[in-house]
């Protein structure tokens, strides 16, 4: 080739590559523009839904009506519950009233170490704190179809009315008495790992709340 073809070929070539880092310069500001609109736009939306999930966990744990409307949870929420904040911000615990504005019981959120990760829950007492309202687990990572079954209604029901110190019997014994709940059968970490959970805030219980008016 010579000096003047290739004279014409190189321009050429670099115009080409200019133009196609120039392309994806633009398609990489528009992808990531659009993807960041879409992140502060359902920011809000997300956070939203979190603190709704939240209020329906906690009512579900003070043993208390929860509502299908959005609304209706927001009010019952409002109406029955105060938040008793750490210093930093954070939720200690849930003060529960009841309709005459009676201090009814606390609603504690607590984690413990799962199979696989932390398993996060807010677990409900009576006044006396020591007598359970009800068990709502909020989030973990447990192995769905086993351990993943503490998600399930009859799990953290059959809390209701119990207290520590507490000890597990197999699957289906829904055996009545105070300190027993049933495990899962094949997710015995799990069942060992909420075992551990309920006879650790059952003895804290009490300090946690001491502190606070009516206490």
């Amino acid at each position: 080739m010579s000096e003047d073809k290739a004279k014409k070929v190189r321009p050429s070539k670099l115009k080409e590559r200019a133009w196609t880092v120039g392309f994806m310069l633009i398609a990489s500001f528009v992808f990531t523009s659009a993807v960041s609109l879409t992140f502060l736009s359902t920011k809000s939306f997300i956070a939203e839904n979190e603190k709704l999930f939240m209020q329906r966990a906690v009512l579900r744990a003070a043993n208390l009506n929860v509502p299908t409307e959005k609304r209706e949870v927001v009010a019952s929420f409002n109406k029955h519950i105060k938040e008793i904040l750490n210093p930093d911000g954070t939720v200690r615990f849930f003060q529960v009233y009841n309709d005459k504005k009676q201090r009814v019981g606390s609603v504690i959120p607590y984690t413990g170490k799962g199979l696989w990760g932390t398993i996060r829950a807010v677990i409900g007492f009576e006044s006396d704190c020591k007598t359970l309202t009800g068990v709502d687990f909020t989030s973990h990572n447990e192995t769905p179809g086993l351990g993943g079954r503490i998600s399930e209604p009859w799990f953290g029901e059959q809390f209701k009315g119990k207290y520590g110190p507490f000890r597990m019997v197999p699957e289906k014994t829904r055996s009545s008495a105070a300190g027993e709940f049933d495990a899962i059968t094949g997710a015995t970490i799990t069942s060992k790992a909420v075992l551990n959970m309920m006879n650790s805030v059952s003895k804290e219980v009490a300090s946690i709340v001491k502190h606070e008016e009516g206490i």
